[in-house]
């Protein structure tokens, strides 16, 4: 990882206990859709970023990111999306 994408996740979460409880939504997502861990992080870090920019209230981010993440990947598999290009209100993910 580079210094910068090290920095960047150093500032998404303000203490170690937002850090676990957003790995572990990530986890949870992974498992429940069989998507590998690599694959919802990406996408989980996309919507967590946006969410947090327009967040007054942060203590339901973990449960409606994880909403969003879970609903992004089940309408990319509904869709059989080969690559991704997911876009709702505004949030557009490409890999």
């Amino acid at each position: 990882m580079t210094t910068n994408k090290l920095q960047s996740a150093n500032l998404l979460y303000e203490d170690e206990i937002e850090e676990r409880q957003h790995s572990n939504a990530i986890e949870m997502i992974a498992m429940g859709t069989g998507t590998p861990v690599d694959e919802v992080k990406r996408l989980y870090i996309v919507v967590l970023e946006r969410f947090k920019r327009q967040a007054r209230v942060k203590d339901f981010l973990p449960i409606l990111v994880r909403r969003m993440v879970e609903s992004l990947l089940k309408k990319g598999e509904n869709d059989s999306f080969s690559s991704w290009e997911i876009s709702v209100s505004g949030l557009c993910v490409k890999e």
